[in-house]
């Protein structure tokens, strides 16, 4: 019989929803099965491939994974079959059907199909135009695997470029910040030029209205003293004007730093007509340390990192609580804990968004105090999962972090957007 090596692509949410069933089924009868990630999890386990999740990247993921089968496996099969976490191979079939076949010939096997948008016309439809449908899996012999990666991958740049299956489309984000004028060209002017630019749509709510810069006035007086009061009336103005001018909205400080595209492919996995909130999730500083006692509705999410709100809490937040609760919002401070509440109080739900291994994706300070766990003891005592320091505290793909100054801003655009490093023994993109 041939031998036969079984690969799939994942992403980190997916293990334990689909993966693990594949793992524990049909895959067991492989002789080699490996798992390619976004991320490595030695206890899975799964392959990781240095390139970011979601299916916008599909094929920037299966050319890594080619490459990394034909270094590490090439000699470990005679076929090799790429399959989806929802296909089902009866591996005894697959290997006796693959026993006509010789290894050393270049072939690949499937389901056929035409493109998409090929025309119909049978006299037309030659070989050439010949694909298999990636669902019921993709079998290439062992010479298609060798000829894959150094004729073409190693050759040919526009070789399983990026996007080629592009997925569902991004989720629409709309970013908010609340200020006040004598704030704009200290700190708020480095937002607008930095992050807030890959936001689908951003406004900056104050005390008074700016078409320069520019700000929306929401008639409410400067200072901290009424963040409460201004928030009430931003969400009202953003029900009123933008409620469907994106799926989740984003409130941040004009000390937050917000990694837009991660915040994007966190929120394809979410819907936005579910009432949920996300963030950073703390317990408020008058509760006292009781494990048992902890509850889910305890909770709030803490501002400095970032409040994201999907569309359905949007506008549950504001027809049913704000337009009908006084004391929804009171003016004052803590406008993070009282919109927290507001939205308890009209069932929508406070999301986890720690990843798969329980790390923080939206950091409450600079990534060098979670790092070495330079902590104050109202975070020791108010962060909900422990305030984890070193490594492990923080997502590979974060969101957000706060109290960031204005020049940092800048030093963050270049480590993410601009910075890149040279990988030994692999393709530099």
């Amino acid at each position: 019989m041939p031998t036969v090596l079984c690969w799939l692509l994942t992403d980190p949410p997916d293990l334990d929803k689909r993966v693990i069933h594949v793992r524990d089924t049909w895959a067991r009868r492989c002789d080699v099965t490996l798992f390619m990630s976004s991320m490595e999890n030695k206890t899975f386990p799964t392959i990781g491939l240095r390139v970011p999740p979601g299916r916008g990247y599909i094929a920037k993921k299966a050319k890594a994974a080619w490459k990394y089968i034909y270094e590490h496996h090439l000699n470990d099969a005679d076929f090799f079959i790429k399959a989806d976490p929802d296909t089902y191979v009866i591996v005894e079939n697959l290997k006796h059907y693959l026993t006509s076949r010789d290894p050393k010939r270049a072939e690949f096997y499937g389901h056929q199909f035409y493109p998409s948008d090929w025309e119909f016309n049978a006299d037309t439809r030659i070989k050439k135009s010949v694909y298999m449908s990636g669902g019921p899996g993709l079998v290439l012999s062992r010479e298609a695997v060798r000829l894959l990666v150094t004729k073409a991958i190693n050759s040919d740049p526009k070789c399983l470029q990026d996007g080629e299956e592009k997925g569902p489309p991004l989720p629409r984000v709309l970013c908010w910040l609340l200020t006040d004028p004598p704030d704009l060209d200290k700190r708020v002017i480095h937002v607008r030029d930095t992050w807030a630019r890959r936001c689908d749509v951003t406004l900056f709510m104050s005390s008074m209205e700016n078409k320069t810069f520019p700000t929306i006035g929401l008639r409410v007086p400067p200072g901290r003293g009424h963040i409460a009061k201004k928030a009430k009336a931003a969400w009202k103005y953003i029900y009123e004007h933008h409620l469907n001018d994106a799926d989740f909205f984003i409130k941040a400080d004009p000390d937050t730093y917000v990694i837009v595209e991660n915040l994007k492919h966190y929120l394809t996995s979410r819907d936005p007509k579910r009432a949920e909130f996300y963030g950073h999730q703390f317990y408020p500083s008058d509760w006292e340390f009781n494990a048992d006692t902890r509850i889910k509705k305890s909770l709030y999410m803490s501002g400095g990192p970032g409040l994201v709100l999907s569309r359905e809490a949007v506008r549950l937040l504001v027809t049913k609580a704000i337009n009908s609760d006084p004391k929804c919002l009171q003016d004052g401070e803590a406008e993070d804990m009282k919109t927290a509440k507001c939205l308890l109080s009209v069932g929508a739900e406070p999301v986890d968004t720690r990843d798969e291994l329980g790390r923080e994706r939206f950091m409450i300070f600079p990534p060098y105090v979670h790092l070495k766990g330079h902590y104050a003891d109202w975070y020791k005592k108010g962060d909900a999962h422990g305030a984890v320091e070193g490594f492990e505290c923080c997502s590979r793909y974060p969101i957000s972090f706060h109290y960031i100054k204005p020049d940092v801003m800048y030093e963050i655009e270049y480590y993410v957007y601009r910075m890149d490093y040279k990988r030994i023994n692999e393709e530099v993109d």
